[in-house]
This record gives structure tokens, sequence and C-alpha cells, in this order.
């Protein structure tokens, strides 16, 4: 005897059978960014103006007079300034004149010699060795330094320079503005930047030794 199960509900009269969503359209592959060529930018970035930083400006000493200033050193081997090395001494009158009376700064301005050498020694050192300044070189430079009368600012700069073979006895001196000293343009050029850095050497700058007699002492007469 066969077993008759429930017959399915019957759907409702007048309702049409609800249709499958339509699928959504397949988007178009993007067209593919050539190598080696970056992709446009809609809109030029504009470039943000970066402001100088203000000169600094030193105040000259009250007894400040203007002067040529001659600064000597030698190099090492590893192309760094030698210390024990150091000269400077001021002219009094011009520099170029041989008689001129020249007055040992060692003896009696040491801190702006040791302020000028900083400054020199700061814009020629590089960690590379062969980025230095030659080695075994004798360089004597000749600097400027005066003031401003109009803000009483401090003016210093190399104005000439030579250089020499510090291994030789004698010195045989090479002035850098020789055009035959062309292969030296890049030294002279960078012992020059420290111009920039010159002028706050001389904030306390001295003035040579009178050198006048001191008048005798009779106290223990």
């Amino acid at each position: 005897m066969a077993i008759l199960g429930k017959k399915p509900a019957a759907k409702p009269a007048g309702k049409p059978a609800a249709k499958p969503a339509a699928k959504p359209a397949a988007e178009k592959p993007a067209a593919p960014v050539k190598r080696g060529f970056p992709a446009k930018s809609t809109g030029a970035a504009k470039k943000t103006a970066v402001a100088r930083p203000p000169k600094l400006l030193f105040d000259a000493p009250a007894d400040m007079k203007p002067a040529f200033f001659e600064f000597e050193f030698t190099t090492g081997t590893d192309g760094l300034m030698i210390p024990e090395s150091v000269q400077m001494a001021r002219v009094k009158g011009k520099w170029d004149n041989a008689d001129a009376p020249r007055f040992d700064m060692r003896e009696y301005d040491a801190a702006t010699l040791v302020a000028t050498a900083t400054r020199i020694a700061a814009v020629t050192f590089a960690p590379n060795v062969a980025k230095r300044l030659p080695a075994n070189t004798a360089f004597l430079l000749i600097i400027r330094a005066s003031k401003n009368s109009a803000t009483n600012a401090l003016n210093a700069a190399i104005r000439f320079g030579r250089h020499a073979d510090a291994s030789q006895a004698k010195l045989k001196w090479k002035w850098f503005e020789d055009p035959k000293q062309e292969v030296w343009g890049p030294v002279w050029r960078r012992l020059k930047r420290a111009s920039r850095l010159l002028p706050s050497a001389f904030v306390s700058v001295q003035l040579p030794p009178s050198k006048r007699r001191k008048a005798a002492d009779d106290s223990d007469e």
C-alpha cells in the first residue's frame, strides 16, 4: 500500500515568481601604466620658499683700527692644521711693505689668533682625507679686518694667499693668484670660504703694543 505524502502548498494566483537580481556590469580594467614614466599629477605642487637665515653681525671693539694680518700654518700628513705651526702677525701699514712693522700676536693677542685658526680649520676639514688640504704644505694668508663706520659691524676677509712645499729646507712660496697655479684653484676657494666666519674672530682684537719706551721709574732712587 503506497503512502501518500502531503501536497505542496499551491502558490497564490496572480503573483509572478520573483526574478533573480541582475549582476552588476564588470568594471573595465584601467590602462596599464608604462614603466619608467610616473603618473601625471593633476596639479603642479607649489614649492615652499625657504627663507635664508639672517647674516650674523658682530660689533667691533671700541678701539678697532683697520689692519692687515698675516696668518701662517702648515698641514701634517693628514692634511690638517698643525697647532704648533700656527703664527699670526698684525701689520702696521701695507702688508706688501717688507719694512712695515709686524707684531707677533702669540705674544699679545693669543685669543684672536686661536679664534682665527679655529674658523679656518672648520672650513678646511673633511671626513674624507682626499678632500682636505694638501699634506705637508705651508700656507700664508693675508687677512684684512675693519669695521663698518655706519653700523660698527666687523668685516674680515682673506685677500691674498700663497703656499709652499713644507718638506723642503727652504720654502719656495707660490701665490694662488698666479695663472700658472690653476691646479690650486679648488684649494684657494676652500680657504677663502673662511671669510664668512672670520668677522667673529676679531670681536676682541687688541691693538699692537706701543713701541714707545716706558718712562724710567725713579721711585727706587
